[in-house]
C-alpha cells in the first residue's frame, strides 16, 4: 500500500524538485528558517490547502502556489493525487503540528507539516524563498 501511496507524490515531487527550496544538494539545511509568512499564516495557509483534499477544489489548493507549481501541476493531476490521498488514508482531519526549518538551499525555508487523516498521518513540507509568500514546492511523504 505504501508503494501506491509513493507512486501518487511522484508526479507532485518531480514537477517541483527543482523549484521547491531550491535544487537540493542533499538533506543538509542551508541558510536560516526565516519566512516572510508567520506562524499563524503558515499554519492557515496549510490547513486551507489539506481542507481542499477533502472538497476537492483544486482553486483553493493551489491559491497560494507560484506559477510554476501552477503550470506543473493541473487540475486533473490534482483529483488523481487526491482520489489516492482519500482513498489510502481517509478524509484529511487537522494539523497536528507546523514547524519551520531552513530550506535545503540558501534563501528557502521550509514549513513541515503533520497533518491528520482518518487513517493515518501524512507529513507535508511546503517549499518557500525566505521572503515569498507564494509555495515553490509541496513534498508528502508517508508516516508510519
Amino acid at each position: 500500500m505504501k508503494t501506491k501511496f509513493t507512486s501518487l507524490f511522484v508526479l507532485l515531487t518531480l514537477a517541483v524538485l527543482a523549484a521547491a527550496c531550491g535544487a537540493p544538494s542533499g538533506d543538509t539545511p542551508q541558510g536560516e528558517a526565516v519566512s516572510a509568512l508567520t506562524q499563524q499564516e503558515a499554519t492557515t495557509m496549510i490547513d486551507s490547502a489539506l481542507q481542499a483534499l477533502n472538497t476537492g477544489d483544486y482553486a483553493t489548493w493551489s491559491r497560494n502556489w507560484d506559477g510554476d507549481m501552477k503550470a506543473a501541476i493541473k487540475e486533473a493531476d490534482f483529483q488523481e493525487y487526491r482520489n489516492g490521498v482519500t482513498a489510502q488514508y481517509g478524509r484529511y482531519l487537522s494539523l497536528e503540528s507546523v514547524e519551520i526549518l531552513p530550506g535545503l538551499s540558501e534563501g528557502y525555508v521550509r514549513w513541515v507539516s503533520i497533518a491528520n487523516f482518518e487513517k493515518g498521518k501524512i507529513k507535508f513540507t511546503f517549499g518557500l524563498l525566505n521572503e515569498g509568500r507564494q509555495i515553490k514546492g509541496i513534498f508528502p511523504e508517508a508516516m508510519e
